[in-house]
């Protein structure tokens, strides 16, 4: 598999609003006390909530508007 170099060369804007809204969610998620594993059967990724919650650029942006509906 090639390696998206658009990840790997984030700005420091871009990659510092991404863990912003990595943490945001996660804290939504404990906030109304879901299980990661809830979220993930929800929108059918338990890896890609995972990913979420930590800012991770190789998230799809379907994942973080799934989670954000939820």
């Amino acid at each position: 598999m090639r390696k998206n170099r658009l990840i790997e060369a984030l700005s420091y804007p871009v990659e510092q609003a991404l863990k912003k809204l990595g943490a945001n969610l996660r804290t939504a998620r404990v906030c109304r006390g879901l299980a990661i594993a809830d979220l993930g059967e929800r929108i059918g990724a338990v890896p890609r909530v995972i990913d979420a919650g930590q800012g991770k650029a190789i998230t799809g942006i379907a994942v973080y508007t799934a989670l954000l509906w939820l």
